[in-house]
């Protein structure tokens, strides 16, 4: 008889009296009328033009931070450019260095490909 009641106990701790379910049902349709009806458009954005310019190779006006906090867009950076080709010593001594066998007009392609096709994460 002591082990009816130990299991008349055991089983009514577990029977849940209040419905959770509905509080996370009005919980969902609250989150569904709020949600956006659009997605920003991003592209727009100062800050995210700014970003597709310095990944494309392009002069941009970077951002840099004040003393008081304040952010500030007046760092201005130069668009990338080809620099001169290689013409040290240690690349006409070395066999397996072939820096002077790339012509000019392939390192300009390569330059071009490099930051005008790919992606940041491609770059590095």
């Amino acid at each position: 008889m002591e082990k009816e009641n130990e299991l008349d106990e055991f089983d009514s701790d577990f029977i849940d009296t209040e419905d959770e379910n509905c509080t996370d049902g009005q919980e969902l349709e609250r989150q569904k009328k709020f949600k956006r009806k659009r997605k920003p458009e991003n592209i727009h954005w100062a800050r995210e033009k700014t970003k597709r310019n310095g990944m494309e190779g392009k002069d941009y006006l970077g951002y840099s931070r004040s003393k008081t906090g304040q952010i500030l867009h007046i760092a201005k950076t130069q668009c990338r450019s080809l620099g001169p080709a290689c013409s040290s010593m240690k690349c006409l001594k070395y066999k397996k260095r072939h820096c002077n066998i790339i012509t000019h007009e392939e390192r300009l392609s390569i330059f071009k490909k490099f930051w005008t096709d790919m992606s940041w994460s491609k770059n590095r």
